[in-house]
């Protein structure tokens, strides 16, 4: 073991829930084999509000909006908070991000000081860890036999607890079409087909939606034994994903969550890349386009593999 009073710095300055969530494993890991440590994170967007709901987490630190995904933008204030992050003398810096941006690139040098950077996106990944590189960098950080698994709320809120007892809703197919890119959000029409299908298996079905998602949903037409909600953090999400019976998704978030709640899942995805993929052995993968060219007999394929809802 390293000094257990040692001092890491996570980054997630992709700003994704998927990302956040895949990597959750990390503070839980890291206090459970060195309860001293100091953890701090620095992210934004959605990965933040997940973060901000982690106890492991000593200090988190919001980064300038849009200071790494587009080169160019608030470099000074990205600097600062470089500068003012180096004060605290880490042993470790974690980047879990593929970024390789000059403003990002000047970030990590500046903060880590002595501290050593550990980059497992940045590296060929061994394939015994899939899409696991957080074990590869426990591994670094001094952890030789780490859990992996995702550090999830174990109890549901109470709003969707609520909803769902309102609604008499049980087992119930979660079926997110939504993704942080329009390019891989399903279509309207696709969504129409895919909802008609689980009606014909006669399968209640919920469909989680954010506020600028409304007049998506409003296009949708009303079906029986198919309920909208709309979420207001990403927590009702996790919750929502949680307890359902499966899950219909779109390469996103949705996909890693219900992997580390092990619920049966078929998930649809644009590349094959391992490292990204549903580390869940009830997961099936469908490598297909969410727009035209939706391969609607490989996902009915994939769906008739899962456990019959009752």
């Amino acid at each position: 073991m390293l000094n257990k009073n040692i001092k890491i710095l996570l980054c997630r300055p992709e700003g994704a829930l998927g990302d956040a969530a895949l990597s959750s494993c990390l503070p839980r890991e890291i206090k459970k084999y060195y309860p001293d440590a100091q953890i701090d994170a620095v992210s934004f967007g959605a990965a933040f509000l997940f973060l901000e709901g982690c106890q492991y987490i000593s200090a988190l630190y919001r980064l300038p909006i849009r200071t790494v995904l587009r080169k160019h933008q608030r470099i000074p204030e990205l600097f600062l908070l470089a500068i003012n992050l180096r004060k605290n003398n880490y042993d470790f810096v974690v980047d879990s991000s593929t970024i390789n941006y000059p403003s990002w690139n000047l970030f990590l040098k500046t903060v880590r000081k002595n501290a050593k950077l550990i980059t497992p996106f940045k590296k060929e990944i061994p394939d015994e860890y899939r899409n696991r590189a957080e074990a590869l960098t426990l591994r670094a950080i001094g952890i030789e036999r780490p859990d992996a698994s995702l550090d999830l709320p174990s109890e549901p809120d109470a709003d969707i607890a609520e909803y769902l007892r309102e609604n008499n809703l049980s087992d119930f197919v979660l079926f997110n079409p939504f993704a942080s890119k329009e390019a891989r959000t399903i279509s309207r029409e696709n969504c129409i087909v895919l909802i008609n299908f689980l009606r014909a298996k006669c399968l209640k079905t919920l469909v989680p939606y954010m506020p600028k998602h409304r007049e998506f949903i409003k296009n949708l037409p009303p079906a029986e034994s198919v309920y909208f909600k709309e979420t207001k953090n990403i927590w009702e999400l996790i919750s929502l994903t949680q307890m359902s019976a499966c899950v219909v998704t779109t390469e996103t978030a949705a996909a890693h969550i219900a992997s580390g709640y092990k619920k049966p899942t078929v998930a649809f995805y644009c590349h094959n890349n391992k490292h990204y993929l549903p580390d869940n052995p009830a997961a099936h993968v469908v490598f297909t386009g969410v727009k035209e060219d939706f391969d609607f007999q490989s996902f009915k394929a994939a769906f008739e593999k899962l456990p019959v809802l009752v």
